[in-house]
Parts: structure tokens; sequence; C-alpha cells
């Protein structure tokens, strides 16, 4: 991991934190700032920077059934 500035370490945790909030999940945000999952994944962790996990759900409910 390169070293960087601290102007360039806070930019790197703003743009992780805004990257976040718009619900990219920790690979999606290592891809676009063309960094390591590793490094996203600390800098998450150091930074208590919060990442959402999607939830997906799947209605079993009978009435939502198309009929035939």
């Amino acid at each position: 991991m390169a070293k960087m500035s601290k102007e360039e370490r806070l930019e790197a945790i703003e743009k992780t934190k805004q990257l976040a909030a718009q619900g990219f999940n920790m690979k999606q945000i290592a891809e676009c700032l063309g960094e390591s999952y590793e490094t996203i994944k600390y800098r998450c962790w150091s930074n208590e920077i919060h990442i959402q996990k999607k939830q997906v759900s799947v209605s079993n409910n009978p009435d939502k059934r198309q009929k035939v």
C-alpha cells in the first residue's frame, strides 16, 4: 500500500463514505477508487464506515401469484 499524504487520506475516506452512502459494497468501492479490497476493508473498519448489506426478500404469498 502506497504512503498517502494526510490530504489524500482524508479525500479517500470521504470518497469511500460517499460511495458507501450510495449503496456500493466494498468490492465495488475498491473498483471505483482503483484500490484493493483489503485497503477498502481496512479503511472502513478504521474509520467506522458502515456498508449497508442489501436485503433480498422473496414473497411466497399465494395471493400475489399470477393465476393461469
